[in-house]
C-alpha cells in the first residue's frame, strides 16, 4: 500500500492543505494520505492545543475516505517530534511518501538525521507560492511534484480571526464551526 504522510501543526488545517494532499494523492497514485498532527513541533510551537488541532483535522477530512488522521505523535510523547524518530512507527503501513513544501526542503539538510528519513520514506517536495527551489544535496533522492498554488496560510487565517475579518472560505465548514465554538485564535 502506498501511503502519503502529511505532517504538520495544522494550526488550523485549511483548504490549501486538502488540495495539496489531493493533488499529490492523484499524481503519485497513492492509496491514502495520513495527516500526522505534530505533538511537540521541534522548531515552532503551535498556537492551538494538540487536541484542538487534531479535532480540526478530523473534521476537515471526514468526507474523504482516502484521508486519515493520526495522533501517533501524542501517543509517542517524544520530547521533540523529529520526523526521523516518528517514521519508524509508521513503517508497517506500507510504502511511505513523506510530504514537504519547498520551503521545508530548503532546510532539509539541517533536519535531525535526514539520511534516516530518506531510508524510511520517499520525500515528496511540492512548490509553495513565493518560494523558489534552490539546489540541495538531496535533489536526486526526492520526488518533485507539481501541485496547485494556493496562497493560503494558517498564520493569515489566525490573523484574520484575531482582527475579526472573514476567514470561513479558507477552511472547511466543520473547521470554521469548531474554531467558533472553541473561540480559537481570538487573542
Amino acid at each position: 500500500m502506498k501511503i502519503g504522510i502529511f505532517g504538520g501543526r495544522f494550526d488550523p488545517i485549511h483548504i490549501g492543505h486538502l488540495i495539496v494532499a489531493q493533488d499529490v494523492l492523484e499524481t503519485l497514485r497513492l492509496d491514502k494520505v495520513l495527516f500526522l498532527v505534530s505533538y511537540h513541533p521541534p522548531h515552532k510551537e503551535a498556537v492551538a492545543s494538540f487536541e484542538d488541532r487534531y479535532e480540526m483535522v478530523l473534521r476537515a477530512i471526514q468526507d474523504f475516505p482516502y484521508f486519515t488522521a493520526s495522533d501517533l505523535e501524542r501517543r509517542l510523547n517524544l520530547e521533540k517530534s523529529y520526523t526521523a524518530n516518528v517514521l519508524p512507527h509508521l513503517q508497517s503501513l506500507g510504502e511511505l511518501y513523506f510530504f514537504m513544501g519547498v520551503d521545508q526542503y530548503r532546510t532539509f539538510p539541517e533536519w535531525y538525521n535526514p539520511e534516516k528519513i530518506l531510508s524510511l520514506a520517499r520525500i515528496v517536495v511540492f512548490e509553495r507560492p513565493g518560494v523558489s527551489r534552490e539546489p540541495n544535496p538531496y535533489d536526486s533522492q526526492v520526488l518533485f511534484v507539481h501541485v496547485r498554488q494556493i496562497q493560503i496560510s494558517a498564520s493569515e487565517i489566525r490573523q484574520r480571526i484575531r482582527e475579526g475579518r472573514p476567514y470561513r472560505l479558507f477552511v472547511p465548514a466543520g473547521v470554521a464551526d469548531y474554531i467558533e465554538q472553541q473561540g480559537l485564535y481570538k487573542t
